[in-house]
């Protein structure tokens, strides 16, 4: 492959991995093969990233290549984000177009900000961030150790270093656009997929609805429901161990 092309081919890679964290050598070159004129040799192609992860005359590959794995270099404990992303296998990868990730392997991260994003940087403007760059590198950051399993108070800590907070108010606002950032964030444990998005499209249809109106018990009802048979509230729990003393 011209060097152009491996760069390029590099930079795919990196956006990948920026979504993924980490993933399996043959399914990255299954992927990369859709795109790129990469040698069909599995072996061959683990040599020439393993190379080119190793150079250090350029930036393009921002990925190690770890026995049959291939792991973003953001990524701090590459066996968590695995345990994690097998506890849920029925999440499948997050698709990426071939545009975004070009464009996150080419660290243009901050050129696809979500609202989330968005208000949080114009927040850290007002408050007196030196720049719109500046405040597009704290966000950067918080995400990486989001991904990284990093603590809600360290987030918080963080942000603190880099800005004065002088009331309580203020605090809250910074709490409510962490939290934000937090449900919008791709995580690497769930396959690039937001916790946001996970909720809505796993989590919130299996919720039970709840009734219109409260259910009200009378004795006739109560006289009818053994202590073993589903609670009539709906709960999905037993008569004895729901509503029965009520």
């Amino acid at each position: 492959m011209p060097k152009n092309e491996i760069a390029r081919m590099c930079r795919y890679i990196n956006g990948l991995l920026y979504y993924y964290g980490v993933m399996k050598l043959d399914e990255m070159h299954r992927r990369v093969q859709l795109l790129f004129n990469c040698s069909p040799d599995l072996t061959k192609f683990r040599a020439q990233l393993k190379r080119k992860s190793m150079d250090d005359s350029t930036d393009d590959a921002m990925f190690d290549v770890v026995r049959d794995e291939i792991h973003h270099l953001d990524v701090e404990d590459a066996d968590w984000v695995w345990c994690e992303q097998a506890a849920r296998p029925f999440l499948d990868f997050w698709p990426v177009s071939e545009e975004a990730a070009m464009r996150a392997g080419g660290e243009e991260e901050g050129q696809s900000f979500g609202p989330a994003e968005k208000k949080f940087c114009e927040w850290l403007l007002k408050k007196g961030v030196k720049s719109k760059e500046f405040a597009v590198a704290i966000i950067l950051d918080l995400q990486t150790n989001i991904r990284n399993d990093v603590k809600f108070t360290e987030l918080v800590k963080e942000v603190q270093s880099e800005i004065g907070l002088g009331s309580f108010e203020e605090v809250q606002v910074l709490l409510q656009h962490l939290q934000d950032l937090y449900n919008q964030t791709h995580q690497w444990i769930l396959k690039g997929w937001t916790s946001q998005e996970v909720f809505e499209k796993f989590d919130k249809p299996a919720l039970r609805p709840l009734p219109k109106e409260p259910f009200v018990f009378s004795s006739k009802v109560a006289a009818e429901v053994g202590r073993n048979d589903p609670c009539p509230c709906g709960s999905g729990k037993k008569y004895k161990k729901c509503c029965l003393e009520l």
